[in-house]
């Protein structure tokens, strides 16, 4: 495959060129230019589905077998923060929020495909996806799981945010790579509290 062929370094620029952030990054597949850009604002903002069926699915020549103890799936978030709306009812207007659109498009993709990991996998760790729903370890939804699934990902809620802001206001801005050391820092904290060998074999 064409694809297969390009550089590590260019595939990881052109997963990271999130629009009106970064440039995209243009790669030779096939024969011909193809431009690429961030997927996080797709349904692939969060992989862990695709990767899934690009495991099993006949199309992708891979042919693994299905079933939790063949296929596991562990799933990296970025954080996840609250999506409650700040003001009162009478700042809801498009003007306000526009701003807020991406952000909203973004987080709700990678809960939705989150979720239907959950439905079809078996999951073994992840955080609570809302109070209605919870974290579904030990769900089993009528039918065969597939893959078993683990999904890392730090949810702030609203007063938890503003904690994490206090602390260093960039850790929550896409494009602040001045907040890597930080950001570090808190990922490391929380991989301390959460990732455990069993999860990953």
């Amino acid at each position: 495959m064409a694809e297969l062929k390009a550089s590590l370094w260019k595939v990881v620029r052109a997963g990271t060129a999130a629009p009106a952030y970064f440039d995209p990054e243009v790669i030779e597949t096939g024969g011909r230019a193809s431009i690429f850009v961030d997927g996080s604002v797709t349904p692939y903002n969060n992989p862990a589905l695709i990767a899934a069926l690009t495991a099993v699915l006949p199309c992708y020549r891979i042919d693994s077998l299905p079933g939790p103890e063949n296929i596991r799936v562990v799933s990296l978030g970025t954080m996840r923060f609250s999506s409650a709306m700040r003001g009162s009812a009478g700042n809801l207007w498009l003007g306000s929020n526009v701003s807020l659109v991406p952000s909203a498009l973004i987080q709700g993709i990678a809960w939705q495909q989150d979720y239907m990991c959950r439905c079809l996998g078996e999951c073994i760790y992840g955080d609570q996806l809302d109070s209605e729903i919870g974290n579904m370890v030990g769900v089993h939804l009528p039918g065969s799981r597939w893959f078993s699934y683990v999904r890392y990902n730090e949810s702030y809620n609203a007063t938890e945010l503003e904690k994490l802001r206090e602390g260093d206001a960039r850790r929550t801005q896409l494009d602040a790579v001045q907040a890597v050391l930080s950001l570090r820092e808190a990922g490391q904290a929380y991989a301390k509290h959460c990732v455990k060998l069993e999860h990953l074999i």
